[in-house]
């Protein structure tokens, strides 16, 4: 499983306080301070060899098959063209944050 910058991995600057919710589930994240670490994964295959210190925010259920589904309706809403679909993933998303299950077969967590 792989963190997406901006859904369930952000990086903020060190010495700044703050709780950090989830842009996909609204749940707070989990934070490593003063971590020395690439903030792309493209920099990091690419070899490159530069790191800063950064805190690293990470959601807790991002590797959940309910979270991966709201990530990906979420990702759909702010893609589409059509209001009526980004309200309609909208709607679906929420049901599955606040069940906290999927609504499809796929994003069922393997046990």
């Amino acid at each position: 499983m792989s963190y997406e910058v901006g859904y369930d991995v952000l990086f903020l600057e060190p010495g700044i306080e703050v709780d950090v919710q989830c842009p996909v589930c609204k749940e707070n994240m989990k934070v490593e301070k003063s971590k020395l670490t690439h903030t792309s994964s493209i920099v990091a295959m690419g070899g490159e060899k530069t790191k800063t210190i950064k805190n690293v925010f990470k959601c807790l259920n991002a590797e959940k098959g309910w979270h991966v589904q709201a990530k990906e309706l979420l990702k759909l809403s702010q893609s589409t063209p059509s209001s009526f679909l980004k309200e309609e993933y909208l709607r679906e998303r929420k049901r599955i944050i606040y069940v906290k299950r999927p609504t499809l077969e796929k994003f069922k967590d393997k046990i």
